[in-house]
């Protein structure tokens, strides 16, 4: 099932190519009401043929991009927000995972770093053919769009993948995503640079962002059975962090567990949660500092530190140097290597 706001805009573009929504809607027993119906659920199949319908009928190559550029800009859900207003692309990525079950039913995004690449791949709980194409070119259409939103117009991505054979308006796609595209491949999804996933969102506001988790904080968490549970935790600790509020008591609230509970089963792993959340920290402080135009002050904020001392103090215990002085190591070791 998917949410009937995915249907926000259909009407428009058929408005567009002189097609009465009425009529359109008819096809599928549905009323373009079912536009503002938020709460109503729509099965995924419908869905795709409606999409796959847009195509076939309408003026647009691509209604789904069209389609998702308007929902980003018209449709308010806090969802989207969360993720746009995320401290960067790796959190706003977590929280994606977090909300998967709630948001993307039938399409999830994986991603993994290789080497100095981030692979971003769609990936879905029900089987996927064929005819899922233009269901596959809105996905990626609004998470390229929600990206752009948190990382800023200078995104750029290396490539866009798609399973999907040569499509023969090729250049109008890569005109949208503004990179090259590759057909035929194994997943649907995109490859960016490392440094991307980390870098800061110019427009985070800590008050901002908190409102909105707190907003979506009553949806429940579902635990996947293939994860330890460690990193779960430890991906709550990255969302949090920011926010300053990210104590044993404020994530076990939000896993609705007794604080006690997540110790004992952190403790089966050999791991305590102020190691994980000392870790959390260590790792996000490497990934920053290697960015040289990203301020040290910005960084504790990133963080959890109230203070810039206070996480230097935190980083000499581990590393037994100061951040700027990793920071200069770092930076030039990598020089050297380019």
């Amino acid at each position: 099932m998917v949410k009937a706001q995915t249907m926000r805009g259909v009407s428009a573009l058929l408005c567009e190519s002189n097609i009465d929504p009425k009529k359109f809607y008819d096809l599928f027993d549905l009323n373009p009401s079912i536009e503002n119906e938020t709460n109503r659920l729509v099965p995924f199949k419908v869905f795709v043929k409606i999409l796959e319908t847009l195509q076939q009928q309408t003026s647009f190559n691509h209604p789904s991009i069209y389609l998702a550029k308007l929902q980003l800009q018209q449709v308010a859900d806090p969802y989207f927000d969360l993720i746009k207003n995320a401290p960067n692309i790796d959190v706003a990525l977590q929280i994606g995972k977090r909300f998967r079950y709630t948001y993307g039913e039938t399409a999830f995004w994986h991603w993994s770093i290789e080497g100095e690449y981030v692979l971003i791949q769609r990936q879905s709980f029900a089987p996927l053919t064929v005819n899922d194409r233009e269901h596959s070119l809105y996905s990626l259409a609004i998470v390229f769009l929600l990206l752009k939103s948190n990382a800023g117009e200078e995104l750029r991505l290396k490539r866009v993948s798609l399973v999907q054979p040569e499509d023969k308006h090729k250049i109008e796609l890569e005109t949208f995503f503004q990179c090259p595209i590759s057909f035929f491949q194994d997943f649907d999804g995109f490859i960016l640079d490392i440094n991307d996933l980390y870098k800061p969102n110019k427009n985070f506001t800590q008050k901002r962002y908190e409102k909105l988790l707190k907003e979506l904080s009553a949806h429940p968490i579902v635990f996947p059975k293939n994860q330890q549970f460690s990193t779960l935790v430890k991906s709550l600790i990255l969302q949090m962090l920011s926010t300053g509020e990210y104590t044993l008591n404020v994530i076990a609230n939000i896993m609705n567990m007794h604080p006690r509970k997540i110790q004992n089963r952190l403790l089966k792993e050999g791991l305590s949660y102020t190691e994980i959340l000392l870790e959390v920290r260590m790792n996000g402080a490497k990934r920053l500092l290697i960015q040289k135009d990203i301020p040290l002050t910005q960084i504790s904020l990133l963080l959890g530190y109230s203070e810039t001392s206070a996480f230097s103090r935190a980083f000499k215990t581990v590393y037994k140097c100061s951040p700027r002085a990793w920071r200069k190591k770092h930076c030039v070791e990598l020089l050297e290597v380019t």
